[in-house]
């Protein structure tokens, strides 16, 4: 991927720190190639003296601009990799918690489905109970009658008490 056009800059494919300081190294060397250019020609083309040193201070100012400019551009690349890694954590955070309440959800189904269970058996069972308090209850009373120790036969009296 080409990053500037005047330059034969390509960027390598992969990390993303490893092309920021390939970048910035090839930004710096750019720069100070330009300027060392640029003061070179000027030394050929100045006759003068005194026009030579305000030349050759306003190209010094121009490579403290520049210097300025890289180191300005090298601060924003550390930040933005710090805003990287801050995301990166907050990412993996963010996957932690997922992992872990997917893990509450399973375990909030599991409990649902024992719950569903227990709700349709608890009917069966009640019913289950209940006929066989009826069918103790028909037995004693068949024992007792058999037993001559009751007079009567009153089923219904006797399954209301």
């Amino acid at each position: 991927m080409r990053v500037f056009p005047l330059a034969p800059v390509v960027l390598p494919e992969g990390d993303s720190s490893a092309s920021i300081q390939f970048i910035q190294s090839n930004l710096l060397q750019f720069v100070l190639v330009q300027a060392m250019s640029q003061l070179f020609h000027l030394g050929e083309r100045m006759d003068d003296h005194a026009s030579f040193r305000a030349e050759m201070a306003a190209l010094t100012s121009q490579l403290r601009e520049e210097k300025d400019n890289v180191s300005t551009q090298v601060k924003e690349i550390k930040a933005l990799k710090l805003k990287v890694r801050n995301q990166d954590e907050a990412g993996m955070l963010a996957a932690a918690e997922n992992v872990s309440l997917r893990e509450q959800l399973e375990h909030r189904d599991e409990e649902v489905c024992d719950l569903r269970c227990a709700a349709e058996t608890f009917d069966v069972e009640k019913t289950m109970a209940v006929s066989g308090a009826i069918v103790v209850t028909r037995w004693e009373l068949m024992r007792e009658r058999l037993n001559h120790q009751t007079n009567s036969w009153d089923l219904e009296g006797a399954l209301e008490r």
